[in-house]
């Protein structure tokens, strides 16, 4: 394979080091532009972090747990939101090289380099919209996941690697309800992967431990992230209740007085089916009805090229653990939102950016690895 001479001409060290320069700029660049920012939900975790303090009731913010710890550390220890934004930012830098240093633990110093180009790349870490400068939880979760994976790796031979990665997945689940789904499947690929155990024993904790994703997932709706599962899915919601984007519904059988989610979906499988692919594969487009030209262009663009590179990655990889381990993570998350629906921000995909980059990462490597058998070819008939 051929690896430009670029990447580690003066030494792993020098290389990380233009990563990290590199990824500071992009990040300064986007606070110098935009600051602290608020969103939709931010009141969710701020009202959280004062309750969390003062003692009283968290509500939904039981939901949100790991995040509103840390709001709530941000105004105890005096740092206010931009401390809070400084360390989302350290966060993202750090995922940035675990994502490189992936290539290192597997002998693919070009894995390493695109996957972490690719996620300092994402739009929704850039100054298109910056994710990290805002008082919520989506880049935290990008981040921490992106760390866990790593840490799980680096720690592969190890007695205590699995001790690890379960407080690890803890912490991605306390984060946001959709790291649940994503902690359950770090718990069973810990199973799966865990060399001390018979195999009798590892399929039958991993089952349990895709049973609890699968409960995850089922039990979204009930859990406030939803207002009205029910409703969404008669009306054809691909996007949630009270966001204006009505003509992207789909038309779905009616019936004559309300039922419950299951019942509906059992008396009309198909339009169900039908209804939870179309909020996938939205996610999945990261489109959204309110973009103009530009959006479209950078957003669908970079979709495109992530979903056919991570598509290669995934079957020249399909041997790699790492691979299966980033291929479930993506397919869960786009799971949850196929039951629930497709964020009208599109913070969902950029939940699962790391693991995507990574696949995607595979395949740049895949097609680095074709270019350079190529070439060789070429120089043995001249």
């Amino acid at each position: 394979m051929l690896t430009p001479v670029w990447l580690f001409a003066r030494g792993p060290k020098s290389s990380l080091a233009a990563l990290l320069a590199l990824g500071v700029a992009i990040n300064l660049d986007l606070w110098l532009q935009t600051g602290v920012r608020t969103g939709g939900d931010t009141t969710r975790y701020t009202g959280g972090a004062e309750a969390l303090l003062e003692g009283g009731d968290l509500g939904q913010g039981w939901n949100y747990l790991g995040y509103v710890a840390l709001v709530a550390a941000s105004r105890a220890t005096g740092v206010g939101d931009v401390g809070l934004v400084a360390v989302q930012v350290v966060l993202m830098l750090a995922a940035a090289v675990a994502l490189w240093d992936f290539g290192r633990q597997q002998g693919q110093p070009v894995l390493g380099w695109a996957a972490a180009l690719l996620w300092l790349s994402v739009p929704d870490f850039t100054r298109f919209l910056g994710w990290q400068t805002f008082v919520l939880t989506d880049a935290v979760l990008a981040a921490v996941l992106v760390l866990t994976m790593w840490a799980i790796e680096r720690a592969r031979g190890r007695s205590w690697r699995f001790g690890l990665g379960i407080v690890l997945a803890l912490g991605v689940a306390t984060l946001n309800p959709h790291g649940w789904v994503l902690a359950s499947i770090l718990v069973a690929y810990l199973i799966v992967t865990e060399p001390r155990w018979s195999r009798g024993t590892r399929a039958g904790l991993a089952l349990g431990a895709l049973a609890m994703c699968a409960v995850a997932i089922s039990s979204a709706p009930n859990r406030g992230t939803v207002p009205d599962p029910g409703r969404d899915l008669r009306d054809g919601r691909i996007f949630p209740s009270g966001v204006s984007f009505d003509h992207w519904q789909l038309s779905m059988p009616d019936f004559a007085t309300p039922r419950t989610p299951v019942e509906y979906v059992a008396a009309h499988p198909v339009a169900s089916l039908k209804l939870a692919l179309a909020r996938a594969a939205v996610e999945a487009a990261r489109v959204r009805p309110a973009m103009n030209r530009n959006g479209y262009v950078v957003f669908g663009g970079w979709a495109l090229v992530m979903w056919a590179l991570a598509t290669l990655g995934i079957w020249c990889g399909r041997r790699s653990q790492l691979v299966q381990l980033c291929a479930a993570l993506v397919a869960a998350q786009l799971a949850f939102t196929a039951i629930t629906f497709a964020d009208a921000d599109g913070r969902w995909l950029a939940q699962v950016a790391g693991p995507l980059a990574v696949l995607a990462g595979f395949g740049i490597v895949a097609l680095n690895g074709a270019w350079a058998r190529a070439r060789s070819k070429g120089r043995s008939h001249t």
